[in-house]
């Protein structure tokens, strides 16, 4: 693999060396007759070692804002509960041998525009549950992006088409029986390889979340987004921020985080119009009902009246409150200050086009 200096702490479970709950003897090799035991999802690669980390994560309900802090919780909350390693050849061919479904839905958006209320509205129905922010998915695609050689690539396409499904095992039965339907929300930085994603599972519907890009920079002017990318060398953002090839390192910091909302509008339309359902987070906040009717008939989800208001329900609640507790305030204590006029010139100038394109998309859409 080309990154062999992994950190493996990124992933959804630490794997060497702090990981508070090492799992015990040597690293399983040989591949289950009948597949993977019930309930054991990948929680983490090793590039350096080629090994894979699982947990049995049966009834996790992933309601934290990313997938590694549910596993964290989950884990501290289960003792009992040993992760388990295998090398990847035996988890390929266990895998392979464990039917599953694909995903129900992928939830791609260009981040701080409320995909975290999106993948609760879509967890709310009974016997959903969504996949936020995966790290083990998300290095699974990063080393994508900087595969080396084809073989490379192949080898890694495998492993995701092959773990992507897996964790539908933690929304119901292990036999995929009707009623379990997992959703996967990549983080944001993924969004460039929605592609790569519809490719692998061509009969899963998606949608796209954006938001206006002014709004989307004011809130990362005020927190800079993904540990501080603007402080970075360039080198590190160009795999998943491509509209950054081209453009001066000076760069001032609104229109860097223009350039950030760029990119991935950018792969979402160059997708099949018929493949990604658009949808504005002005829409989402004003009238949540007109976008809980247009999700559930792109991705075939029974419109009951119960789970209509279930899915209305999460929108009253700020959505990472775990608790469930805190309204979402978005004139009050969730605003955030206005970009300068100047910073406005600088975002206009590189994102009012891919707006507008976006806009006339989704409208052609309803």
């Amino acid at each position: 693999m080309a990154n062999t200096q992994l950190d493996d702490r990124t992933l959804d479970l630490t794997m060497f060396g702090d990981d508070p709950r090492p799992s015990t003897g040597p690293a399983e090799t040989r591949p289950h007759r009948s597949g993977l035991a019930d309930g054991l999802v990948p929680v983490a690669f090793s590039f350096s070692r080629q090994i894979v980390r699982l947990c049995d994560l049966r009834g996790i309900d992933g309601r934290e804002q990313s997938f590694r802090h549910s596993v964290a919780r989950w884990m501290a909350d289960h003792p009992q509960l040993t992760p388990i390693e295998m090398a990847w050849s035996a988890f390929v061919t266990a895998a392979g041998q464990t039917s599953r479904p694909a995903p129900a839905g992928f939830i791609f958006n260009v981040a701080r525009c409320g995909s975290t209320l999106l993948a609760n509205m879509l967890t709310a129905p009974c016997g959903h549950v969504t996949l936020k922010e995966s790290s083990t998915i998300g290095v699974l695609l990063r080393e994508l992006l900087v595969a080396e050689s084809e073989a490379e690539r192949l080898q890694l396409e495998e492993l995701l088409a092959l773990t992507l499904p897996l964790f539908g095992r933690i929304a119901g039965p292990p036999d995929g029986r009707p009623g379990a339907r997992l959703c996967v929300k990549p983080h944001s930085l993924s969004t460039v390889s929605a592609g790569t994603l519809l490719r692998l599972f061509p009969n899963t519907p998606a949608v796209f979340l954006y938001r206006k890009p002014m709004e989307v920079v004011a809130s990362m002017l005020t927190k800079a987004p993904y540990g501080g990318l603007y402080d970075r060398p360039r080198e590190e953002t160009l795999a998943n921020f491509p509209a950054l090839a081209t453009i001066s390192p000076d760069l001032p910091a609104a229109a860097f985080y223009a350039h950030l909302w760029s990119s991935p509008v950018e792969a979402v339309l160059a997708l099949p119009s018929d493949r990604i359902l658009l949808i504005d987070y002005a829409e989402l906040s004003s009238n949540p009902h007109a976008v809980i009717r247009r999700l559930t008939r792109h991705f075939g989800i029974d419109q009951s009246p119960e789970t209509i208001a279930a899915m209305s329900d999460v929108t009253r609640v700020y959505a990472k409150d775990v608790r469930g507790l805190t309204t979402f305030d978005a004139a009050g204590a969730h605003r955030r200050p206005p970009p300068s006029a100047a910073q406005r010139a600088e975002v206009s100038l590189v994102a009012d086009d891919l707006y507008a394109r976006l806009e006339a998309r989704r409208r052609a859409q309803r």
